[in-house]
């Protein structure tokens, strides 16, 4: 009776599973829409693999990006246009070598994830929740860390020459006031 069973779980299990899989992952419609568009507001881009794309300019406010892999992604035009990932959420998110220059990231979050030699020179991150990030010889000069969240955060040999610290929580939870 218990084997009977088993073989009756089993593929339930699996079945699940895959369901539950397959719930999370993004949008197809939203990744044509990114890709017609450049744009894609309050989209679900889940577990999505943008690894080197050219993004430049890319409108993708309040989308979930949680688990996505961008790296290496380009995502700004030094000389036209700038990401805009305001309320973004990128949750476990790999940007790492990501090229970030002047982005608007501002109330993103970016608990765990990991910006490791990023580029976000001049960008904009005011009340962004960097906690637990690896910015591992992220640039981040003359960025804009005003109200964000850097506890536990891996800040080793990080540039931020010129950052704006101004009531910023650093990774061993001081608060910084640098440029207020």
């Amino acid at each position: 009776k218990g084997i009977i069973m088993k073989q009756i779980l089993a593929p339930i299990t699996v079945a699940i599973a895959l369901a539950a899989s397959s719930a999370s992952a993004f949008d197809p419609a939203d990744l044509k829409k990114l890709k017609e568009t450049n744009e894609c507001v309050e989209c679900d881009l889940t577990l999505i693999d943008l690894s080197d794309e050219n993004l430049s300019g890319a409108n993708l406010s309040k989308t979930n990006l949680t688990n996505a892999y961008l790296v290496g992604a380009n995502l700004s035009n030094a000389y036209l246009s700038e990401a805009n990932m305001a309320d973004a959420d990128l949750t476990e998110a790999n940007l790492s070598n990501a090229y970030l220059f002047k982005a608007n990231l501002t109330k993103a979050n970016l608990t765990e994830a990991d910006l490791t030699e990023a580029n976000l020179s001049h960008a904009y991150l005011p009340y962004t929740n960097l906690s637990g990030a690896n910015l591992f010889k992220t640039t981040l000069s003359k960025t804009t860390l005003s109200n964000a969240n850097l506890s536990d955060a891996n800040l080793t040999d990080t540039y931020m020459m010129g950052a704006i610290l101004c009531n910023t929580k650093m990774p061993d939870k001081s608060v910084i006031y640098s440029g207020c």
